[in-house]
């Protein structure tokens, strides 16, 4: 890896209106507001929302659709004052030119850094994004590097060159890349990093924002055979996964069905916790090449619930096969509980007929007592012949069992295709921004529901 301390490349395009950040104070600050139709329309006035809201019981939340987003990839300052994302509409003269735009929505005022997407992130992508404590910076990954976007001073920074070497083919995957960062403090950031040709994470790292690496934590190994050849095998997988930062400052990876919890101060790295016997084995014969996978899915921890459970999240890349499910597919999320290794689905699997699909994109209350849900509902279809998403809230404080999303409280659902790549943001003002394919995004508010004295 090649450091660059105190003076890391940034990368500036043309200024457009200024939007200068206050000091975040959770109870001075405002946001847009819903109108008394839920819907703000363009030139309405706005009215202002106070950033913290009152806490939400599940069995009484409405949703309003606050107003649209005009950016993709869009994510949500943890305040609710912010959208971060792409200008949807490419540079006149090359197409591959594009902006990463800040939008404070109270005022709508819009500050823009203008550059390539291959070295801004975008389309390649940047997501998800990462807000730091104070709110000012936000850092991603693209093409296996690090970068941070400064709001206020319009500059995106590399903090780590060491992934992307150029466009060719050959220019791909020769160098070391780098997992979706999280924050470790104010100007540090935490993130983790795969070897040359490797399928797996092989440390975790903690880098100031110049790039300088502050520890390293290497991941479990051990030696494999495989053709009769003999090779490392690294226990973190190098699925979809970013670092979970606790809040006692440690860090939790998932690897080999289990959770790793890691404590760089100490140089330390201990088994939290472990899922494989949830599972039934998998074996997946891949005819193409001739050879059996075995393994599990990546479940990368993605939340960390008030009573010292966690939130999994089945990303994907490989099939599973719940213990005692129905045939059809699988819950994307997941409770587990190390005490006693216990891992329960959040949906039921679905049947193969008349089921749902999901959860496609969620979101923890900032108290982690509710959890806001995105779930596809074939029953029920757009005129693009896809499935319907809605949004649903689950009391997860309360949760023990898989629930069937048809019983679930549908508080809005939509024509549009959720973007189902990270985790959304639930603000601590209730709102959550959602991402559509080909859309933008559209800004969502949750707010108690208004009962009449008679209790209906």
């Amino acid at each position: 890896m090649h450091h660059r301390p105190n003076n890391c490349r940034t990368i500036v395009g043309s200024r457009s209106t200024p939007l200068r950040l206050a000091a975040v104070a959770a109870a001075t600050l405002v946001l847009v507001g819903c109108g008394d139709d839920g819907d703000n329309a363009d030139g309405a006035s706005h009215t202002p929302v106070a950033a913290t809201a009152a806490p939400l019981q599940a069995d009484a939340i409405q949703l309003a659709v606050v107003r649209s987003i005009d950016l993709v990839d869009v994510s949500l300052s943890p305040d609710g004052r912010i959208v971060v994302g792409l200008d949807e509409e490419p540079d006149e003269a090359d197409d591959s030119i594009r902006a990463w735009c800040a939008l404070e929505l109270a005022s709508d005022s819009r500050s823009c850094v203008r550059g390539n997407i291959v070295e801004i992130g975008g389309l390649a992508t940047g997501l998800p994004a990462a807000w730091s404590p104070t709110q000012e910076l936000v850092a991603f990954t693209t093409l296996g590097d690090v970068y941070v976007y400064d709001i206020e001073a319009e500059r995106v920074s590399v903090v780590t060159d060491d992934g992307f070497v150029d466009s060719s083919p050959d220019g791909i995957g020769n160098t070391d890349r780098d997992s979706p960062p999280a924050w470790s403090g104010d100007q540090t950031l935490t993130l983790l990093r795969s070897g040359v040709s490797n399928d797996y994470w092989t440390s975790l790292i903690d880098v100031t924002l110049d790039g300088e690496v502050l520890s390293s934590v290497g991941s479990p190994s051990y030696e494999r055979t495989f053709n009769d050849q003999v090779s490392t095998r690294y226990e973190w997988d190098r699925h979809w996964q970013e670092p979970l930062v606790l809040r006692d400052g440690r860090v939790v990876v998932t690897g080999e069905g289990k959770l790793h919890v890691i404590d760089a101060a100490r140089d330390r790295v201990d088994v939290l916790g472990d899922f494989t016997g949830a599972f039934a084995p998998y074996a997946a014969e891949h005819e193409e090449y001739g050879v059996t996978v075995p393994g599990l899915p990546g479940l990368p921890a993605v939340g960390e619930l008030s009573d010292g459970r966690f939130l999994l999240y089945n990303d994907g890349t490989r099939s599973i096969v719940q213990t005692g499910a129905q045939s059809g597919g699988p819950s994307s999320l997941f409770v587990y509980e190390p005490r006693s290794d216990t891992l329960t689905p959040i949906f039921e699997s679905s049947p193969r007929e008349d089921g749902w699909v999901g959860p496609v994109a969620h979101a923890l209350s900032p108290d982690g007592r509710l959890l806001f849900v995105a779930w596809r509902d074939p029953r029920t279809t757009t005129p693009h012949g896809t499935a319907r998403t809605s949004f649903s809230v689950i009391d997860i404080e309360e949760f023990d069992q898989p629930v069937v999303p048809h019983e679930l409280t549908v508080l809005h659902s939509t024509d549009e295709f959720v973007l189902a790549i990270h985790p959304l943001t639930w603000a601590t003002n209730n709102h959550i921004a959602v991402n559509y394919v080909g859309t933008g995004g559209e800004l969502l508010e949750l707010r108690a529901l208004e009962l009449s004295q008679d209790g209906e």
